[in-house]
């Protein structure tokens, strides 16, 4: 580890034990990439693991659907306040262009939001 990076990650987990830094960041680090490949590789409860890796059928969610996975895994589900920004927003913009597939999105459809936004005075 470098010198500089080494001193960063001390002081960012207020620690002046290097060691002890190092191994905090490595925890941390493991947790995370679980985490990630849990995420990446789960599979539909209602479908077996064979069957679900055969089929090569990714399941993308609709814009809707992503809002309430995005709030959980943000661990915002209980905040009010964020779940309403956050829905008040994908409403808007699925009131102009629809509820598609988050990879159905297009540059277009962000343009056209943005437009709508600058006309009503939003920065």
């Amino acid at each position: 580890m470098p010198h500089y990076g080494a001193r960063l990650l001390q002081k960012s987990l207020r620690t002046k034990d290097r060691t002890q830094a190092v191994r905090i960041s490595s925890n941390l680090v493991s947790a995370l990439e679980r985490e990630w490949q849990e995420l990446r590789f789960s599979a539909p409860d209602d479908v077996a693991v064979s069957d679900f890796l055969k089929s090569g059928v990714i399941q993308v969610p609709t814009l809707t659907e992503a809002t309430s996975i995005y709030c959980d895994m943000k661990g915002k589900l209980g905040d009010k306040r964020f779940v309403g920004y956050v829905s008040r927003v994908v409403r808007e913009l699925t009131g102009l262009v629809g509820d598609k597939s988050i990879r159905a999105y297009t540059r277009s459809d962000a343009l056209r939001f943005r437009d709508l936004l600058v006309a009503r005075g939003v920065a």
